[in-house]
């Protein structure tokens, strides 16, 4: 049945051009109530499933009963509706395993309009140009700023579509303000500029940091973000090397690396706590000591919480974006896109359950109860004007950040250069000794790259 279902499928998706054929591939009526299925589904666990989607789903549709296949233990036997982050989703959907949605969208009339232009440019982009999935929900950054901290230091917030550049040098109107030196450490000391763990971390009371990260970041992760931003490539895929010796990328590491060096920016500690408020006191910018802060739309969560004992007055703008096209910025993830295995023999009710998770109902309730950017654009604005900031840039689907490398590989990649920056930022050594050092240690990681995944077109 699957193999008969299978070759149905291929043959709709190799007639996608014209719909009337494509049409002609499915059943001869639409899924009803009257239809009986069962649908696999992958997804974290069935509890967290069911409280997503599934009892929503089934008071629609409870013809349909689903069978939940937690993340990680996938059988021989492939679930009807796969999720996957958008490496997954590219490597899958290049493979040929998942169906092509753009007959089926366009033989439904199935409405796009409403949902972020960058989410379908990510989707498409990593699809060669076709749909083969429906992300519901989405992450992106957004830069933060403490209004009354620029009103008491006399200075001009920031604005939509700045560069990093700008940015950074915004942030050290801070440190100018605090003695020269952020009220950091001194620059010409072991730390730098950094906490106790080189992290930079550890602001004391009082003192205003014009620019903080979450703890989730390093230097090095920051830099590869810059240089991606401005659309540098940090591998070479056919040499199987570093790029970090070319000008542009000197550039970015100065004018970081001073940012730290100065105290003008700073790496956040762990936000932990019992508490909303425990928590804020760990961080920054939800203590109040930090006048930016470049972070997702989870640190909204921690400051609209209502149980800050100060709470922040805040407002967004967009984070850094290129200075070659302000409208592209970077950071944006799809981690949770829905796509209907090629090997299904329920297309129709499998579709039914992508067009409901992705659809205007679903986003409408997401919207007021969950704190994840839901795809559908109005309403995500309906909950304040703080989100218009996640949305607006656009997002280079061409580049791979991971420049071909596994996760793994890349994590163990970014420590590597983290490591040697730290020594430059604490005067260890030069920038230039520090490159050739970081391209001898990672040879090994990148001898076997496969430049068939970089995203070099």
């Amino acid at each position: 049945m699957r193999r008969r279902r299978a070759f149905k499928i291929a043959v709709c998706i190799g007639l996608a051009g014209l719909l009337s054929l494509a049409s002609g591939c499915r059943d001869d009526k639409p899924f009803g109530p009257k239809d009986r299925a069962e649908l696999a589904v992958m997804y974290g666990d069935e509890r967290s499933f069911a409280t997503d989607y599934g009892r929503a789903f089934a008071a629609l549709f409870p013809n349909v009963t689903i069978r939940v296949v937690p993340t990680g233990t996938e059988t021989a036997e492939s679930p009807d509706i796969a999720l996957s982050n958008l490496a997954q989703y590219e490597e899958r959907a290049t493979a040929g395993s998942f169906v092509n949605l753009e007959p089926l969208i366009r033989s439904d009339q199935y409405d796009l309009d409403s949902i972020a232009p960058v989410v379908l440019h990510l989707l498409r982009g990593y699809g060669s140009g076709q749909l083969y999935g429906l992300a519901p929900v989405f992450s992106a950054q957004a830069l933060y700023y403490n209004e009354d901290l620029f009103r008491e230091k006399g200075v001009e917030p920031p604005v939509n579509r700045m560069s990093w550049a700008e940015v950074l040098r915004l942030a050290e109107r801070f440190a100018e303000a605090e003695g020269g030196n952020g009220g950091g450490t001194d620059p010409d000391s072991e730390e730098a500029g950094m906490g106790s763990d080189g992290s930079g971390a550890g602001s004391q009371d009082g003192e205003v940091v014009g620019l903080t990260f979450p703890s989730t970041v390093t230097i090095a992760s920051l830099l590869a973000r810059i240089g991606q931003t401005e659309g540098l490539n940090l591998i070479d895929p056919v040499q199987h090397t570093l790029l970090l010796d070319s000008p542009k990328w000197k550039e970015n590491a100065d004018l970081l690396l001073r940012a730290f060096r100065s105290g003008a920016a700073r790496i956040s500690d762990e936000a932990t706590g019992r508490t909303p408020d425990e928590m804020a006191r760990k961080h920054l910018f939800a203590a109040g000591r930090s006048a930016m802060a470049v972070e997702d739309e989870s640190l909204l969560s921690l400051l609209t919480s209502g149980m800050l004992e100060r709470p922040i007055p805040f407002a967004t703008v967009t984070a850094p974006v290129s200075t070659g096209d302000r409208n592209l910025g970077y950071g944006q993830r799809l981690d949770k896109i829905f796509s209907i295995h090629a090997d299904s023999d329920q297309l129709d009710a499998a579709w039914e359950f992508l067009k409901f998770a992705a659809g205007e109902d679903r986003a409408k309730r997401q919207a007021r109860t969950d704190r994840e950017l839901v795809s559908r654009i109005p309403y995500a604005y309906e909950r304040s004007p703080v989100y218009e900031a996640f949305y607006a840039p656009d997002a280079n689907s061409e580049s791979r950040p991971n420049g071909g490398l596994g996760y793994q590989d890349y994590t163990m990649l970014i420590g590597l250069i983290d490591e040697q920056l730290r020594s430059v930022l604490q005067g260890g050594q030069t920038w230039e000794e520090a490159v050739a050092r970081m391209k001898a240690d990672a040879a090994p990681l990148l001898a076997n790259l496969d430049s068939s995944k970089t995203g070099e077109r």
